[in-house]
């Protein structure tokens, strides 16, 4: 056998080779976006318990003292009251942005993940027919 037959099977099996380059390229692009997918979830699930320690850190900032110094009751600040808030709308915002992914609708659990949140929550998914 010689080079010239040898190019002539090589052209004859790369021209054959569509449907097994298509199946290439569908599992490639699939497994791509599965992984895109996958880390989203793992980001926002680990940022849900980031979230989650912090808040527990939020403390009342107003206590309350009877005459011997001890606390009777405690209270919060408007400004801590208003950080108290935002912690929760932020919390809950991702927990609805999880489950969504977990459903299958990713929008906006990409664009927390990026920090964005300006982008339509349908240019950061993939377009399925």
């Amino acid at each position: 056998m010689n080079a010239i037959d040898i190019n002539a099977k090589v052209v004859a099996k790369i021209q054959a080779s569509g449907p097994q380059v298509e199946e290439a390229v569908i599992e490639s692009l699939s497994s791509k976006e599965i992984t895109r997918r996958v880390e989203s979830l793992v980001k926002g699930l680990d940022q849900l318990e980031t979230l989650n320690k912090d808040f527990k850190k939020i403390k009342p900032d107003i206590i309350v003292c009877d005459e011997n110094k001890k606390p009777t009751s405690e209270g919060w600040s408007p400004k801590a009251a208003d950080e108290r808030l935002k912690h929760i709308q932020k919390t809950d915002k991702l927990q609805k942005a999880i489950e969504k992914g977990f459903g299958g609708e990713f929008g906006d659990l990409y664009n927390i993940i990026k920090g964005g949140g300006n982008a339509p929550a349908d240019a950061a998914a993939p377009k399925t027919e």
